[in-house]
């Protein structure tokens, strides 16, 4: 289905001196500086950086990793209070030849642009309010462009999840503008996670809570070379967050939450959800060939950012994400994470299976007890025996923060890991498939922040034999706001 102009425009009215830290070295007294990965960073580039590489750099792994995160908190006096508003700003770290080099620029949305002319913060953050802050014309008005990346028809699409993807050069990291997919769509919600078909295609969604009465879940289909296909409004059964999506060869998959958004409820656009554990969750199971039909399963009431992958086996879905027991590190903990590197209590997600049966129409949760996050999966691999990679903790209960990387297999439940010391704090592992190898076989890439000594690092880890430690490890002096999502382009 495709929309008319008068009618997408209808539907998505407008929504509601630090420097850079470097290397430095604490006392055993002072402990770790867990605020490190919240600093700001207040120059738009950081110039080209050659870093110290140890250890033995495997020869194919050759090409460029990029990583989106927020890295501006801060500007005129004043400072956003939550994980999601920060400003967007990409590291690309040029890997070739035993070699790695740094380079930072920030994404110049409009936003950044009219912000840094004048001086000072002038809209609210997703969950941030400043008094006398401006209201924002549109999504774009606001977008902060700092969750992910696609690489897409020979540049890279930084994305957000509620406005225009962004167009960025893979190279010198210029910005060429927001990505404009046809008459109507400007401005759109256009979630930070796409996933690729088979055929070369992508899917991927808008989330709008605030259009209709349950909400509208606004379903994309484009290719390069041929742009947006299609454009698809479906009405939600009520206003739950949602981030992320999985997909099987024939479905895509949403775990709404009872995290229900109420226009009334508060000034920021994360306070105006509440919390309603009392309604469970849905799984929504929606036909690839006929997005019309769908499927809705009852789940315990839970809370998700992120998914790995799925399958269908017979009249079996099984589907494997990084479950909450509720929207705290949302609501409360993302807050507490910029004003002072933690969080009040122990919030993680545990590496869970949610199983669908499509003939009795029952699902239920499968929790383990790995703590997981940021997962990701060899795209080649069969997902029924494939293993999810991720950002994990010692365990459930542990007080400290990201640490490890993780290869789950939910099959059996075994975990291969590498822990690193205390005071270090993990992003998200990608991997990276190895040009001559089969399924599986490949790289992990992990950045790192030591909060002990000041400075960012890369490690690069054999994907079978992680426990085993990292194959070789770049550092600089230069210590990087933690980051969210990232991409890899092979030389």
């Amino acid at each position: 289905m495709r929309l008319s102009r008068r009618q997408l425009l209808t539907l998505f009215a407008a929504t509601p001196s630090l420097a850079l830290p470097g290397a430095r070295a604490l006392s055993a007294a002072a402990g770790p500086d867990w605020a490190l990965g919240w600093r700001t960073v207040r120059t738009d580039t950081l110039p080209p950086l050659a870093m110290a590489v140890t250890g033995d750099w495997p020869r194919g792994l050759k090409g460029t990793l990029l990583r989106n995160g927020p890295a501006r908190y801060e500007r005129g006096g004043r400072r956003y209070r939550h994980w999601f508003d920060g400003d967007g700003m990409l590291q690309q770290f040029r890997i070739g030849a035993g070699a790695v080099t740094h380079y930072g620029r920030f994404i110049e949305t409009e936003k950044y642009r009219a912000e840094r002319n004048a001086g000072r913060f002038l809209y609210d953050g997703a969950g941030t309010h400043f008094e006398g802050a401006e209201p924002g014309r549109n999504n774009d008005t606001i977008n902060v462009a700092n969750t992910a990346l696609l690489p897409f028809e020979d540049e890279v699409l930084a994305l957000w999840e509620g406005g225009s993807a962004y167009r960025v050069a893979p190279g010198d990291l210029d910005t060429l503008g927001p990505k404009r997919w046809g008459e109507g769509l400007a401005h759109m919600p256009f979630s930070a996670h796409p996933l690729p078909e088979r055929d070369g295609s992508y899917w991927n969604f808008g989330f709008a809570p605030y259009a209709g009465a349950g909400g509208t879940l606004v379903i994309y289909r484009f290719r390069p070379g041929a742009g947006m296909e299609s454009v698809t409004p479906l009405a939600l059964p009520f206003p739950g967050y949602l981030h992320d999506f999985a997909q099987t060869d024939r479905q895509l998959l949403f775990l709404l939450p009872p995290y229900r958004y109420d226009a009334a409820a508060g000034a920021t656009f994360v306070d105006r959800f509440r919390w309603e554990p009392q309604a469970g969750s849905r799984l929504l199971v929606i036909d690839k060939d006929d997005l019309t039909r769908r499927r809705e399963f009852e789940l315990p009431a839970g809370f998700v950012f992120h998914f790995g992958h799925a399958a269908r086996r017979g009249t079996e879905l099984r589907l494997q994400l990084c479950w909450y027991d509720s929207p705290a590190l949302m609501a409360s903990g993302m807050k507490d994470l910029v004003a002072r590197g933690q969080t009040a209590s122990p919030i993680h997600a545990r590496a869970s299976t949610i199983v669908a049966d499509l003939r009795s129409g029952a699902a239920s949760l499968q929790a383990s007890d790995t703590v997981l996050e940021f997962p990701g999966f060899d795209e080649r691999a069969d997902p029924a025996g494939a293993p999810v990679y991720g950002a994990g903790k010692a365990a459930v209960h542990s007080e400290r923060p990201v640490d490890t990387v993780a290869a789950w297999r939910p099959q059996t439940g075994a975990v291969d890991e590498y822990r690193y010391p205390y005071g270090v704090q993990a992003e998200e592992p990608l991997f990276v498939a190895a040009g001559d190898g089969g399924p599986g076989q490949g790289w992990l890439l992990q950045t790192y922040l030591d909060c002990n000594e000041g400075f960012t690092g890369l490690n690069v880890f054999d994907a079978g034999a992680i426990a085993a430690g990292p194959l070789a490890t770049a550092t600089m002096a230069r210590a990087l706001p933690l980051g969210f999502h990232g991409t890899f382009l092979p030389a």
